[in-house]
């Protein structure tokens, strides 16, 4: 077996084994392919470069290739680029599964608490009583998003976040009185957007709607109004369940997206 290239030569042979939205490059991807002794596509990983770090988003092997060292493989040649570029770390959330938590545990990843991850479309917030009302109401002020965020914000946030993974073009914190009052760490996953971190100060929930503002107006962007456009998160507490849940309309509209384990490996 060994690692194969991906190019628009032999790009075809490896589509079906990454997810539609890897099917071709872009978005800051790494797309790694490999082989068998007969050069026949057997498995593919895909992961994308976020600030210092890569977020594994599929890793694929055949059926009748498993267990074999191909996906070990594939993990190994993406560690190598990651630590020949100085990227210090890897990640990935995978569905609770005992193989899948044996096989990272073994190849050097420590495994985080596992949490329920929901689901809700672009679509359903468009169409929500409460969007024009709150989130898009004139009075309502956008979150700086945090590249634009001064020096004396941006040490404050980097105190609080503490090293989490985020992308800072679309995440963001609103700021009052040189207070922090709400925050949103969030990262584009080339059609969906993962909320990774949703927090108040304690002092005025409703500042939530500020990040959430300008995380609707970043994908509105980034996207249009297309209704298949996903966010994907987790809670931290069952407040703030309520409160997305209220923003939507209801709970009905809280999908339950799996059972998830976070994976991280640091690169040394």
């Amino acid at each position: 077996m060994k690692i194969s290239r991906i190019t628009e030569e032999n790009e075809q042979a490896f589509a079906a084994f990454f997810p539609e939205y890897a099917q071709s490059p872009g978005h800051n991807l790494i797309r790694l392919g490999v082989v068998d002794e007969n050069e026949t596509a057997s498995g593919a990983l895909c992961a994308q470069l976020i600030r210092q770090s890569a977020e594994i988003l599929s890793v694929y092997v055949t059926p009748e290739k498993r267990r074999q060292g191909y996906a070990s493989l594939l993990l190994r040649v993406l560690e190598d680029l990651l630590k020949k570029h100085s990227y210090n770390a890897m990640a990935c959330n995978f569905i609770e599964e005992e193989d899948s938590a044996l096989f990272l545990h073994a190849f050097g990843f420590r495994l985080l608490s596992g949490r329920t991850r929901y689901f809700f479309t672009l679509e359903e917030v468009l169409r929500s009583p409460l969007y024009q009302k709150l989130i898009m109401g004139k009075e309502l002020r956008s979150a700086t998003r945090v590249p634009n965020l001064n020096p004396e914000e941006r040490i404050i946030f980097e105190r609080i976040v503490k090293g989490n993974r985020y992308d800072p073009e679309w995440s963001s914190a609103y700021f009052r009185n040189g207070k922090c009052m709400s925050l949103l760490l969030a990262n584009r996953i080339v059609t969906d957007v993962d909320i990774m971190w949703l927090e108040t100060s304690g002092e005025d929930s409703l500042s939530i709607l500020h990040p959430l503002r300008t995380l609707l107006e970043m994908t509105i962007k980034e996207f249009g109004k297309k209704p298949d456009v996903m966010f994907r998160m987790t809670f931290e507490n069952e407040k703030m369940f309520g409160n997305i849940a209220s923003l939507l309309g209801g709970t009905r509209h809280l999908r339950k997206d799996g059972k998830y384990l976070i994976a991280v490996k640091l690169i040394t």
